[in-house]
């Protein structure tokens, strides 16, 4: 395939994304097989190096924020990428266990080696799996679960049992970073590419235990692409 050719399959490949409804599969065949892209307003050459640099956009500060109210010793990402948010974790709190997990195996190896060639110790820990595949951490639970925009992901067919198993895995808290729909009636809604849904009702159905939930709108200034239906849904007991 000529350089032409990729050009024009990948903006084909945009298109069919942003109006077809697509299944968790579509999705996980994207990306775990991802190998290329200009993400993170297309100033970098590669986009792993583009998620790494991301590391200060406002949006991960709020996110973080949020997650040490908990005092967490141990956090789980959901939809990790290379790891920039369970760094930024660590950074705050060198003690708590960070465990991230992603479904792009070239994401998992990009961020243990920038981890591993650290002059320091750190407690991050980085697995190569889907977000349906909680079932494999075996016993381990988390003082809070959490995700930046990889719940966006994960169709109709997949997120009451994605809701199931972290309803297994939380002790604290769950911090959800998503395109949500307060005013939605719970089912899932496929709009400019992404699934957007009301996690305030999901949290209620799976996770009743978790009857403490806050919504904080996400502002222009924190990220203005996500303006419309971006918030950040913490839940606790």
């Amino acid at each position: 395939m000529n350089l032409g050719t990729s050009r024009l399959y990948k903006f084909a490949l945009e298109i069919y994304f942003q109006f077809k409804p697509h299944s968790t599969k579509d999705f996980e065949g994207y990306w775990a097989n991802r190998k290329s892209g200009k993400d993170w307003h297309f100033k970098q050459t590669d986009w792993l190096d583009g998620y790494w640099k991301s590391i200060d956009h406002p949006h991960r500060k709020l996110l973080v924020d949020t997650i040490m109210k908990y005092e967490p010793k141990s956090v789980l990402e959901l939809g990790c990428n290379v790891g920039i948010n369970l760094e930024l974790v660590n950074r705050r709190s060198p003690k708590t266990l960070c465990l991230g997990i992603d479904i792009n195996e070239d994401c998992i190896k990009y961020g243990i080696e920038k981890y591993h060639f650290k002059d320091k110790n750190n407690n991050i820990w980085l697995l190569n799996y889907p977000i349906d595949r909680l079932y494999k951490l075996r016993s381990m639970r988390f003082d809070v679960v959490f995700s930046d925009a990889s719940l966006i992901y994960i169709g109709e067919d997949k997120i009451n049992t994605v809701f199931e198993q972290i309803g297994l895995r939380t002790t604290k808290a769950v911090v959800f970073l998503e395109r949500h729909l307060p005013n939605g009636d719970g089912k899932s809604v496929y709009k400019d590419g992404l699934w957007n849904r009301n996690y305030v009702k999901l949290i209620r159905e799976y996770l009743p235990e978790f009857n403490n939930i806050k919504e904080t709108k996400i502002t222009k200034d924190i990220w203005s692409e996500w303006l419309e239906n971006g918030y950040i849904i913490d839940a606790w007991r």
